[in-house]
């Protein structure tokens, strides 16, 4: 009987922390599209101006960075097609977490955390992989480096620009 009870408790305690994760994961994200929300887009480099149109892959790839530099882990990009539109989002542990879905006419929420069933699951996959740009290389870097800075200043945090060291 103790055994059955400990057991219990342990699994209602996963279970709660479980849940609290998932809160402070959603929180943060919700934060996240609040201060993009802030940005002076004309400011930011061209492929980013139209926010949240054409931005997905990128802001997707922001985003994971910014949840890997607060503990998070094992984020995929997803990159799929519906008829001519292409679109980006992450996956964490089975649920789609998607910051620019609103480019979509039919989606009014500004963050879908939610069952890729209930909306991406339309978009045939094109790409799936670890999320992140750090280990990207080239010319786009900057831009992205330079918006999630903005993120970063926005945020009142510059706690990740010395774990950001990036090979141009």
């Amino acid at each position: 009987m103790v055994n059955t009870f400990v057991e219990c408790a342990k699994s209602q305690r996963s279970r709660n922390d479980s849940t609290r994760s998932i809160l402070m994961m959603e929180n943060e994200i919700i934060k996240f599209r609040n201060i993009l929300d802030d940005i002076q887009w004309e400011n930011m480099p061209i492929g980013f101006r139209d926010f949240p149109r054409g931005t997905c892959g990128d802001i997707s790839d922001i985003l994971a960075e910014h949840l890997y530099a607060i503990g998070y882990a094992d984020i995929q990009y997803i990159c799929g097609r519906y008829n001519n539109a292409t679109h980006a989002w992450l996956e964490i542990n089975g649920t789609a977490v998607d910051v620019t879905a609103d480019q979509f006419p039919e989606i009014s929420r500004k963050v879908l955390i939610q069952d890729p069933q209930l909306w991406h699951h339309k978009f045939t996959e094109e790409d799936r992989r670890k999320a992140g740009y750090l280990v990207f290389s080239g010319p786009a870097l900057e831009g992205l480096r330079s918006v999630h800075d903005e993120i970063d200043r926005l945020l009142g945090s510059d706690r990740n620009k010395l774990n950001r060291r990036i090979k141009v």
